[in-house]
């Protein structure tokens, strides 16, 4: 492993021992179980900093190795890398993190979807009453039966000259249409 990290570790395992100690040395003068909850809150960290501890180990020599592959044969098609992928299933570290960022960007995404959904009604509303050719207000509609959009009589009448179908011009809508589809409103 790295010397900074070695060093690191040095110095959370001296902590660790200090706290340990200061827990011990006072337990005369607090009540027996929180002592022994503090301890078993500390077993609970060491345990957890042992699994870094590991999963860094882990993870360093298969970097070495794959590194040394990648440097053996120069082509990363041929290199490797199943074993970390197994390592990250064996265990996870960052799970609450996880979980926490996940519920986040759910309600995130959730929130997004609600105010794109209020903005689309909000400019439907604005919109049904123009003719999304002129730009102008409809003032004789018409409804296409396929997806129910509405149009001005006087520009289905100038596009039907041209043309026996045509593409629903509002945004999103890929349906075609022709002089049968439609309907006086």
């Amino acid at each position: 492993m790295d010397a900074e990290w070695e060093k690191q570790w040095e110095e959370h395992r001296k902590r660790i021992q200090e706290i340990t100690k200061l827990i011990v040395d006072n337990s005369g003068g607090i009540e027996p179980e929180s002592s022994n909850d503090l301890l078993d809150k500390l077993r609970g960290v060491v345990k957890e900093s042992v699994g870094v501890r590991t999963e860094v180990s882990k993870l360093t020599t298969v970097m070495q190795n794959v590194l040394s592959q990648v440097d053996a044969c120069n082509d990363m098609e041929n290199v490797k890398i199943k074993e970390l992928h197994d390592i990250e299933s064996q265990k996870d570290v960052m799970a609450p993190t996880y979980n926490y960022e996940s519920q986040f960007e759910s309600f995130l995404g959730s929130l997004r979807q609600d105010a794109e959904d209020s903005f689309i009604v909000s400019q439907q509303a604005d919109t049904a009453s123009v003719d999304p050719w002129t730009k102008k207000p409809i003032e004789r509609p018409v409804r296409s039966k396929s997806c129910a959009h509405v149009y001005d009589k006087s520009s289905i009448l100038t596009i039907t000259k041209t043309k026996t179908s045509f593409k629903c011009p509002y945004i999103g809508c890929k349906l075609r249409i022709t002089v049968d589809d439609l309907e006086y409103d």
